[in-house]
Formats: structure tokens, C-alpha cells, sequence
């Protein structure tokens, strides 16, 4: 029995899971049941979508909102297609086989053609293959692992076509951040005017430093957020770290501190809370520096400085403005730019 799979890496946004998971075919069951638990077991939050016999879409059915949902807002899909699923025979031959045999319409004919093609297009994809049963254990290490490489890619949030002046500021931030000791938990304010560059300089820490934490997470955009739901914030920030099944729900703000002040507690957290204007943001999501475990960071941009004072953070991080020569750089770099296009 083989086994074919295959790993696609998706833009990046606000996500839900960090994989959709979906198999086809019985003979697949046993070895997604393995590879499912060990994506749990590594911390990486999956929707599984299994299509067994007897759940396949039928004739005129559509994709349920659910499954739709969460492919859209997965940053992996893996797919497992058993051979008879891959080579399109077997019970999958029948099927396509009947639903060609119900059509009368010639355009309702092409699209089970469309169908076809467009899963011997899918099993076509380079990925990872089983020839025996030995070599599964292997297998599912080198996707787990894979996978693992393609979440903790060093994607920015934020790409710069000028990031001038930006790594000087990065270390000065990291270097502060270290001056601490391993057990204290660190509230950091990065502070300054609108446009001098905090969330970009928050984004480039985040990203050198979140492989040190158990539950790295960065959460932009709180000022506009805040406005539209404010629980959806602390869901965020829960999902994002505890990654369990089930996507957390909080009732109102207040049960959300319980939860996160229970959840949290005992992990070594690294969070971003970009863009704070009000003392209410924070109070609901890092009130304190019991909600969360030994070594955690916290870290806050905002253009508000009394906020900072307010929260008691432990630094802050004035970001200037470029310098004579940086802003020289920047503007040669621009002219140029402008020049070639």
C-alpha cells in the first residue's frame, strides 16, 4: 500500500489553523489517524476533512461553509490520496463513472472530465510517498517536520522595499529584551510617533526571537479590532498559542482574563500587541504578569506613552526618526528605484 501527499505553502493573513488536513480513500485511514496525532503532538493546530466512502459530495451538492472556511483560512494544506484515489480506480473509478452515467447534459458531463483532471493534477504534485509499511513512521517525520519548516518560515510581516535603519533598531530592542533574567516575565513598550516604523521593528524582533517561546504570538491592528470585537482579540491570542482542536471561545471580556490567566500561566509566552490607544486593550489582554509563565515577553506598540507608564511595562523604546544619513540612504534608494522603473 502507498500513500501520496503533498504540502502548499499560502500567502500569509490572519489565520485560523495552520494546516487543513484532508484524505481520501479507506486504505489511507490508518496512516492520516498517525500523522494527524502527530501534528497535534508537535503543536500544530490542523482542521482534518476525512471523505470517507458514503461522504462524498454528490451530484449538485457543494462544499460545506464549514470546510470551505477553514481551507480559507489554513496556512498549510496537506492532502493524503490513497493509489485507488491517485490512479482514479476502484470504488473513485465508479464513482466518476456513475455520476457520468446520471448526466444527460453535455455541460454537466465535462465537469466530472474537470473533476478528474483536476485531481490527477493534485496527485501529480511533488510530495512524500510510501512504498511499504516500514517506512511509514519515517514518512510522517519528514512531514511533520517539513510542515514545522514551512509555519516557522522567517516571512516578515511587513516587507520592506527600503528597510532603512531597521536592524540597528531590531538589536538595540533585542539587546534590552536579554538584559533581564530567564524567570521574569518582560513588558516592553515600543513608542513613537504614527509612521516612524514601531509595528516594523516590533515585526523583525517577533520573527528573530519567536523559536525561543512555547507559544509565540502577534497580534496587529488592536486599535481598529478593538472597535468592531473585542473578544474576538483574546480568542486570537488564545488560538494563536494554545493551538487546541476545538478553536477556543470566549463569552464576554471578563471570562476571556479568566481563561487566558488559566491557559497561559504556565507558558513561556512571546506576545506582540500592536497598535494600542486605549488602557482597556491591555487590561484584557496582558493585565498582568501572573496571566503568563516564566521568561514570557510582552511586547506593546503604541503612540501613547502614558499607557506604557500606566501598565507598568519595564522598558521603553523610543523609535527616532532617521538619521542625516539614513535619510540620505533612503532617498538614494528611492531615486533609484524610481529611475529604473
Amino acid at each position: 500500500m502507498s500513500y501520496y501527499q503533498s504540502a502548499e505553502r499560502i500567502s500569509d493573513r490572519s489565520w485560523k489553523y495552520d494546516v487543513y488536513f484532508s484524505f481520501l480513500g479507506q486504505d489511507s485511514y490508518g496512516f492520516s489517524s498517525d500523522l494527524y496525532q502527530d501534528f497535534r503532538n508537535a503543536g500544530i493546530h490542523a482542521f482534518i476533512d476525512d471523505e470517507d466512502e458514503g461522504q462524498e459530495l454528490q451530484s449538485g451538492d457543494q462544499m460545506t461553509y464549514t470546510v470551505a472556511q477553514a481551507i480559507e483560512g489554513s496556512r498549510v494544506s496537506v492532502v493524503v490520496l490513497s493509489q485507488d484515489v491517485r490512479h482514479q480506480r476502484g470504488p473513485f473509478e465508479k464513482i466518476f463513472q456513475s455520476h457520468m452515467d446520471s448526466f444527460s447534459d453535455e455541460s454537466e458531463s465535462e465537469k466530472v472530465l474537470a473533476w478528474r483532471a483536476a485531481l490527477t493534477q493534485a496527485a501529480n504534485i511533488a510530495g512524500f510517498e510510501i512504498s511499504t509499511n516500514r517506512n511509514e513512521v519515517e514518512v510522517i517525520r519528514k512531514i511533520v517536520s517539513h510542515v514545522r519548516a514551512l509555519l516557522d518560515s522567517e516571512d516578515e510581516f511587513i516587507k520592506l522595499d527600503y528597510p532603512v535603519g531597521v536592524q540597528s533598531r531590531k538589536e538595540e530592542v533585542i539587546q534590552l529584551l536579554h538584559s533581564h533574567t530567564a524567570e521574569h516575565v518582560v513588558l516592553m513598550g515600543i513608542w513613537g510617533m504614527i509612521g516612524v516604523g514601531k509595528t516594523t521593528i516590533a515585526s523583525f524582533v517577533y520573527n528573530q526571537i519567536r523559536h525561543d517561546f512555547d507559544g509565540p504570538m502577534f497580534l496587529p491592528n488592536i486599535r481598529e479590532k478593538w472597535k468592531t470585537n473585542k473578544v474576538f482579540l483574546q480568542e486570537e491570542l488564545l488560538n494563536g498559542i494554545c493551538k487546541e482542536i476545538e478553536w477556543i471561545k470566549i463569552r464576554d471580556i471578563q471570562s476571556g482574563i479568566t481563561v487566558i490567566r488559566e491557559r497561559l500561566g504556565l507558558k513561556k509566552v512571546l506576545v506582540v500587541l500592536d497598535d494600542v490607544d486605549n488602557i482597556n486593550q491591555l487590561l484584557a489582554l496582558c493585565g498582568s504578569r501572573e496571566w503568563f509563565g516564566a521568561g514570557s515577553i510582552i511586547i506593546i506598540t503604541t503612540t501613547d506613552r502614558h499607557l506604557l507608564r500606566t501598565i507598568g511595562v519595564d522598558y521603553v523604546y523610543q523609535v527616532k526618526e532617521l538619521d542625516y544619513n539614513e535619510s540620505l540612504e533612503l532617498f538614494s534608494f528611492k531615486q533609484f528605484d524610481r529611475i529604473a522603473k
